[in-house]
């Protein structure tokens, strides 16, 4: 009897069982596949037409009023509301006090008044005006955040007594602290600014070249890191509240840990007084004022090897 080998398809008659079987199903549904590619398409773009009707529709009839009422809404509250957040970002204004006359002797007076800066994120530079009868001084000063500053006009001169004086800022120019460079003041001031006075002496008698005069002593202690070329200081004489003289000094130089001692003459009329100040004034604002950090030069260890 005969035993029949069985039939062994090679790779190359598998492929290409494959792919007539590929074909012929393609060959019997082409014409379905078509039809149902159709419809698909068909209904895509029916949904999309229905789509932009329905936005159309919305746009100018359905949703029109309201459309109108939101527009006409952002018309009238945005520039307020714009215009409120602008202003809430604005400094507020400088507060100014009443001038003083504060007579000297002789036909000579001082013009004094304060200016207070109410911003902490802002300073200022003023231009004011004293005015009494014919007189006019004016002046140029600055005010740092949330501080005080005197402004005088020192020994003006007049013919006839003056009683009374007014002062008027003419511009002020307003600066903007830098948060990222500043972003809390106070630290940034106390790491610049530590001058510390102590010692402070009125006498308002005493005697020089056989005349009477007001000495004022105080020592000055830079406990800052930093050095200062000209450091005006304001010396405030008060009675009851009220300065009743003022005088001004300078130093030529302030450098970081010094102490120097200070005495100030007071010619002129000398009032009786129950306090006195010193108050030192330095724009911090002002790169001329600093002096250049002093250090000692060092060796790098790794040059010498």
């Amino acid at each position: 009897m005969i035993q029949e080998e069985p039939h062994i398809l090679l790779p190359e008659e598998k492929a290409y069982a494959r792919e007539y079987k590929w074909r012929h199903w393609w060959i019997e549904h082409r014409f379905t596949l078509k039809q149902v590619s159709l419809l698909v398409i068909m209904v895509m773009e029916g949904l999309l037409f229905l789509f932009v009707l329905w936005n159309g529709l919305d746009a100018f009839l359905l949703s029109s009023f309201e459309d109108e009422q939101a527009l006409a809404q952002m018309v009238a509250y945005g520039p307020s509301e714009t215009h409120a957040f602008a202003v809430s970002q604005q400094a507020e204004s400088l507060q100014l006090s009443n001038a003083r006359v504060l007579s000297l002797g002789d036909g000579r007076y001082d013009f004094y008044a304060e200016v207070t800066n109410l911003n902490d994120r802002w300073w200022a530079e003023v231009d004011y005006v004293f005015s009494s009868g014919e007189i006019v001084e004016e002046g140029t000063g600055f005010v740092l955040p949330s501080g005080e500053t005197p402004l005088v006009a020192f020994s003006v001169a007049s013919s006839i007594p003056l009683t009374s004086v007014s002062v008027e800022m003419q511009e002020v120019r307003w600066h903007r602290l830098d948060t990222h460079t500043i972003p809390v003041y106070e630290e940034w001031q106390e790491d610049r600014f530590r001058l510390v006075i102590t010692d402070i002496s009125f006498d308002p008698a005493f005697e020089l070249n056989g005349k009477r005069i007001g000495r004022m002593t105080f020592t000055v202690t830079n406990e800052g890191p930093y050095g200062f070329y000209e450091v005006p200081l304001y010396l405030l004489l008060s009675r009851g509240g009220s300065v009743i003289g003022v005088n001004r000094t300078e130093l030529s130089t302030l450098d970081a840990g010094e102490t120097k001692q200070v005495v100030v003459n007071w010619f002129g009329a000398v009032p009786s007084v129950s306090t006195y100040e010193v108050i030192p004034l330095v724009n911090l604002f002002d790169p001329e004022v600093y002096q250049e950090l002093q250090g000692k030069q060092s060796i790098d260890a790794r040059v010498s090897f």
